[in-house]
């Protein structure tokens, strides 16, 4: 079954996430990513101008995204969910 989605359903809910709950890298607002243990606004950024990600490695490809960074997020605080 193939999911449509609109406009109204990629905007960004500033009530979806919560401190001490995991952040979907595709929906997080800027400010929450850089808010992650490792990141800051400008990779923070990165993530922003180029998502959605469908995979870690994708990720891992962007500059300033090294193995340990993204083996750090994925522990925890990150994840990646299927748009």
């Amino acid at each position: 079954m193939k999911t449509i989605r609109n406009a109204a359903a990629t905007q960004h809910d500033s009530t979806a996430h919560h401190a001490g709950q995991v952040l979907d890298i595709n929906s997080a607002s800027q400010t929450e990513l850089a808010a992650l243990p490792g990141m800051d606004a400008r990779l923070a950024r990165q993530l922003c101008d180029n998502r959605p990600f469908k995979r870690w490695a994708e990720v891992k490809a962007l500059d300033g995204f090294d193995a340990a960074l993204v083996a750090q997020l994925k522990a925890g605080p990150a994840t990646i969910r299927k748009l």
